[in-house]
């Protein structure tokens, strides 16, 4: 039975992104929007967006710690401990959709996750992936790009020296996930709808 309805070949690259498309958070407070509330009340003259200071970490390849350096940030270091006591919740939280992922698990195609997210996610990410039987994760951290941006697209085709017209992306998010892909040359993008409950 093929979960999505669409044709699956063989040598077809399948990138899938990862929240809300193989997992799904329970924790409502994210650990990066809480460090960034904590640096903005200490700082009240730090000029970025919670979207730009994210970005501007992931572009530069930084973890929190050195922007909180490079921008002279006055912090308490028990926030920064907690963000990480929040990212290991985060992580303990976690739902899988394991419909779709023992629906991949079922195909012997090359599998990656491509997903926006930091340094610090770098490490439970990896740990997912060989949980999911994934051959590779692609952070935007580890590659200075955003999705939508095709490049990080054309990026995960190329870690198996792919042409974009031979990758499927599954993702829940049309705009960052499918237009992105399908700008990229990918020969199909699927949207996943809600799964959990």
């Amino acid at each position: 039975m093929n979960y999505f309805n669409i044709n699956v070949e063989q040598d077809d690259l399948i990138v899938v992104d990862l929240y809300n498309t193989l997992i799904r958070n329970n924790v409502r407070k994210h650990p990066y929007i809480m460090l960034y509330n904590h640096l903005k009340e200490r700082n009240p003259t730090f000029y970025l967006s919670s979207k730009e200071f994210f970005n501007f970490s992931m572009k530069n390849k930084m973890p929190i710690i050195d922007i909180i350096f490079l921008f002279q940030l006055k912090y308490d270091k028990n926030i920064l401990n907690n963000f990480y006591t929040f990212l290991d919740i985060e992580f303990d939280s976690i739902v899988y959709n394991t419909a779709l992922i023992n629906f991949l698990n079922s195909l012997n195609n090359k599998k990656v996750i491509l997903s926006n997210l930091s340094f610090e996610y770098s490490k439970p990410i990896d740990n997912l992936a060989s949980i999911f039987d994934f051959d590779k994760s692609v952070l935007s951290f580890n590659v200075s790009i955003l999705k939508p941006n095709p490049q990080i697209f054309s990026y995960a085709s190329s870690l198996y020296n792919k042409h974009t017209s031979e990758c499927i992306m599954i993702g829940d998010n049309s705009h960052l996930d499918i237009d992105g892909s399908l700008k990229a040359g990918y020969k199909n993008g699927i949207l996943i709808e809600k799964w959990w409950k």
